[in-house]
């Protein structure tokens, strides 16, 4: 990034790649592809041993949409959602499927832990947000927006950013209410991250833009 260089490049799937996910902790990155099925790699950035860094590999029926992560403990899950409107729980460590929910009837376009590691937040292509109890795996918040929600991220704590039609959407997830929504894209937000260690907020569109925003506290 202080170069603006590509330093690696390599074909991970047998279709396009639709998301990604870094573990710093773990130094691993996950991808998901069109192809329905998502990859963990390792050695990642160590020159020519890339294609040597497969680290495991998940299969879904759907095409992979968005891929979240918690931590139990000793254990490290693996959330996806895929095109079918389809959560996976994948333990990481076993490499075994914990769980699976049918959340939507259209794709899922986002998914991502709130408030504890038990309860999750996923959107569709429809405009649906949804709060689900893993614990006992029911939906305890559900919501339709005016508009496709096309991507969301979350601080872990209360605060929900959710992306439409160039619109960013913050919710107070206590509350339960939309504390504000900004215009900051010309076209769909497709892409959200927050970075905790430096409180920025990174928004990538299909105007083929990518903005990164400065959170500041509201006097």
């Amino acid at each position: 990034m202080e170069y603006g260089r590509v330093v690696m490049n390599f074909r991970a799937h047998d279709d396009s790649v639709s998301c990604l996910l870094w573990l710093q902790k773990e130094q691993l990155l996950f991808s998901g592809g069109s192809d329905g099925v998502v990859r963990a790699w390792g050695e990642v950035g160590r020159t020519g041993r890339v294609l040597r860094g497969l680290e495991a590999e998940f299969d879904h029926d759907g095409k992979i949409t968005c891929i979240a992560y918690r931590r139990r403990r000793h254990e490290l899950d693996i959330i996806t959602g895929t095109s079918d409107g389809e959560v996976f729980i994948w333990n990481y460590t076993t490499k075994e499927l914990v769980n699976k929910l049918s959340i939507y009837p259209s794709g899922v376009t986002g998914v991502c832990f709130v408030l504890s590691a038990e309860r999750i937040v996923t959107s569709s292509e429809e405009g649906d947000i949804t709060v689900t109890d893993l614990s006992v795996m029911h939906s305890v918040y559900h919501k339709r927006l005016p508009c496709a929600a096309r991507s969301l991220c979350g601080d872990g704590r209360a605060a929900l950013w959710v992306g439409g039609a160039g619109a960013l959407r913050l919710w107070n997830m206590l509350a339960v209410t939309q504390d504000s929504e900004l215009h900051v894209h010309d076209e769909a937000i497709n892409s959200i991250y927050f970075d905790a260690s430096s409180n920025t907020l990174v928004t990538a569109s299909d105007d083929k833009t990518i903005k990164i925003w400065k959170l500041t506290k509201c006097s």
